[in-house]
């Protein structure tokens, strides 16, 4: 049976502070936030440590306080550390030419990152492989990726869900979504993209690759959403709002039986603080 989980992306429900953090009054953060949300995308490793092009990888009492703040059937999708995934780095100073990221794909670096994770136990979800900077200089092209990439996924625990995610339009092409059903990976459908392709586009021309996995994340944009439950959607907006759409196609995946991971990019708006007009339920 499909599950819809919606939650945000980033780790921070106050600024600068951990949701496994407790406030000074000893309500956690992270605990409030499950009272309306069931899953959250962690990107806290996804950057590299100030000055340093090494990733960062979890310590074990972070993860184990991550998963005792929830409740059993509360999921984490986690982004990869950019170290992973990022094509090129740019040079230290203007004018530097970008330097091919030695990492990319780096198997080791991958399964050190998923044993660190090892706390999560079944809470863990798809980990996010959101690739970026992927230029001539750090790849010859999109079939050099996905050969790359199928290396990967032959060196890492293979029990996992992957999800692929990458930047760049051209690479957000069939050969990606079929290299995505071909592998079982996890796509990821984005409502808003600078360089496009639209979500509406995406699943309209792809959905039949889509719906052959068994989960998909869709990234949002979260001030035009807001959840009074954790399994509805509540979205204001007129109908021709990229919003709705997104809304529609959330629906229509359900229905194939995918379960779909909501991350909202911004932070919601809380139904109890915000209550405004009565939003349309989806």
């Amino acid at each position: 049976m499909s599950r819809l989980r919606i939650g945000t992306c980033g780790c921070r429900l106050s600024p600068g502070v951990s949701p496994a953090q407790p406030t000074p009054e000893g309500i956690g953060y992270l605990q409030e936030y499950t009272r309306t949300y069931n899953t959250i995308e962690l990107d806290r490793w996804f950057w590299p440590p100030p000055d340093s092009r090494e990733p960062m990888f979890p310590q074990p009492w972070e993860v184990e306080a991550y998963r005792r703040c929830v409740p059993p059937d509360f999921r984490f999708t986690v982004l990869v550390p950019l170290a992973i995934t990022l094509g090129h780095h740019h040079g230290r100073s203007p004018g530097d030419p970008p330097t091919p990221n030695p990492h990319l794909l780096s198997p080791d670096l991958m399964c050190r990152f998923v044993e660190s994770l090892e706390p999560l136990g079944d809470g863990l979800g798809p980990l996010i492989l959101q690739f970026s900077g992927l230029g001539r200089d750090a790849v010859a092209g999109q079939e050099d990726l996905l050969a790359r990439l199928s290396s990967f996924l032959d060196q890492v625990p293979g029990e996992l869900q992957y999800a692929v995610d990458t930047v760049e339009r051209e690479y957000r092409n069939a050969a990606q979504f079929e290299f995505i059903a071909r592998h079982g990976l996890v796509p990821v459908l984005v409502q808003e993209l600078l360089a496009g392709p639209s979500i509406r586009e995406v699943h309209g021309t792809r959905r039949d690759l889509i719906v052959r996995g068994h989960a998909v994340v869709v990234k949002v944009l979260g001030e035009e959403w807001s959840t009074g439950v954790k399994d509805r959607i509540y979205l204001d907006g007129p109908p021709e709002d990229d919003g709705r759409v997104t809304a529609e196609i959330v629906r229509d995946l359900l229905g194939a039986g995918l379960d779909v991971y909501v991350n909202m990019v911004e932070f919601p708006r809380w139904p109890e603080r915000h209550p405004g007009s009565a939003p349309s339920e989806y």
